[in-house]
């Protein structure tokens, strides 16, 4: 009888951590909603912009240097520096772009290897919500590096959006003025 009783008993506690199931898997759930936002976010940005920002920083800087100018004013200075700084700044995001959008597949992978496990009932029960944390802390990571790259992103398109017209006009214009000379 006791045997029979310990048997019953140890059943009804293994059935207790299926209890939280739902709470886990909704909780994996907003985890995949997030990572689906950060995925749609990066496709919206096209790499042919970035490469265009680069290759027209380059093509000014380029045109300044076959100016051969001694001397320049410090106001069209700092906005040649500014520009040259913008075509480096969207070289790097390019970059960062494509390293967030691998980090994004493999945090996708472990989610929804989790989100099997809990369904199958496979691994450690008790440690299910350890390892969601530790995913939730890795998302919030890198929630916080997209973040980081957008503000980074939008400095640069705000630069080139201020710049490039009037940099290229610039230097079209001294073009003229040493062919005259």
């Amino acid at each position: 009888m006791k045997f029979i009783l310990s048997i019953f008993m140890f059943a009804g506690l293994m059935s207790c951590s299926d209890l939280s199931r739902p709470d886990q898997l909704e909780r994996l759930e907003v985890l995949s909603g997030s990572i689906d936002s950060m995925e749609v976010l990066i496709s919206e940005i096209e790499p042919e912009d970035l490469d265009a920002m680069i290759q027209s920083s380059q093509e000014v800087s380029g045109k300044f240097e076959q100016l051969g100018l001694d001397t320049i004013d410090y106001k069209f200075a700092i906005r040649l520096d500014r520009f040259k700084r913008m075509g480096t700044s969207c070289a790097k995001v390019k970059f960062s772009f494509e390293q967030h959008k691998l980090e994004l597949e493999e945090e996708r992978a472990a989610v929804d290897n989790l989100v099997t496990d809990i369904n199958a009932g496979n691994g450690r029960r008790d440690k299910y919500d350890e390892y969601i944390a530790f995913e939730e802390g890795k998302v919030a990571v890198l929630r916080t590096r997209l973040n980081e790259i957008m503000v980074e992103f939008n400095g640069a398109i705000d630069t080139y959006d201020e710049l490039s017209t009037v940099l290229l006009s610039e230097i079209n214009e001294r073009f003229t003025q040493n062919e005259v000379q």
